[in-house]
């Protein structure tokens, strides 16, 4: 049976753009886990939320300052309660927040790749 130079010439370039999806993939995934787990910064709004998250960690009531009143100032209240969870569990809320970033920004990768 004899093959022709076209079709070979297409399996090849299949393999060729697949080897640089792939490739280009490992590179998002490494670059995304340099920016969530390397980067040592948080922005100010970071902090805050921060804050809030391991002081209701220790006491289950959000606040700004231990031994105040309740209030709410956090921008992303689902986030401050999901940090806090993971800060009650004894792991740090910088760190439990770029767990979160981490998994959230793979999840955006995810919905990017699929449209």
């Amino acid at each position: 049976m004899k093959v022709s130079k076209l079709s070979n010439y297409k399996n090849i370039n299949k393999d060729i753009l697949f080897a640089i999806v792939i490739l280009g993939l490992a590179y998002l995934f490494i670059k995304l886990v340099i920016v969530c787990f390397y980067s040592t910064q948080a922005a100010e709004d970071g902090l805050i939320l921060l804050r809030y998250s391991r002081n209701f960690a220790k006491t289950n009531v959000i606040v700004w300052n231990l031994g105040q009143n309740p209030v709410e100032g956090a921008t992303e209240f689902l986030l401050m309660i999901l940090v806090g969870i993971f800060a009650k569990t004894g792991i740090s809320p910088l760190i439990a927040n770029k767990i979160i970033e981490f998994i959230n920004r793979g999840r955006s990768c995810r919905a990017c790749l699929t449209l």
